[in-house]
């Protein structure tokens, strides 16, 4: 949908360097979870003392597609409630066995220790 950049270069461990765009904020870095989670070690090492990560999933690669979007809307498939619960069945195989490629979103939760 293109409403959302990435920016994989931005160093999201830098307090002092804004991730996204400063004139706009109302601007997003979809790369940001990848650059804080994706080195699980590296999140450890410099927040371990403050976050346990207690859950870490990925999800929606054919029910995100789908969505129609929420600001950005495009053209989606009406879909009864029984239809999207067996797709994001199917969804949660495929985008936890295929993460790089299929994954769509991240869901991680973290507790304070």
């Amino acid at each position: 949908m293109r409403h959302e950049g990435f920016d994989f270069t931005a160093n999201v461990f830098d307090i002092n360097s804004p991730c996204t765009d400063a004139d706009d904020l109302w601007s997003a870095n979809i790369a940001i979870p990848n650059l804080l989670f994706d080195d699980v070690k590296k999140f450890q090492t410099l927040f371990g003392k403050y976050y346990d990560i207690i859950h870490h999933s990925y999800d929606e690669c054919l029910t995100f597609t789908n969505s129609g979007g929420v600001i950005a809307k495009t053209r989606h498939i009406p879909m009864r409630n029984s239809v999207l619960e067996r797709i994001h069945k199917i969804d949660k195989i495929i985008t936890n066995a295929f993460p790089r490629l299929l994954a769509m979103q991240r869901e991680i939760v973290l507790v304070k220790t």
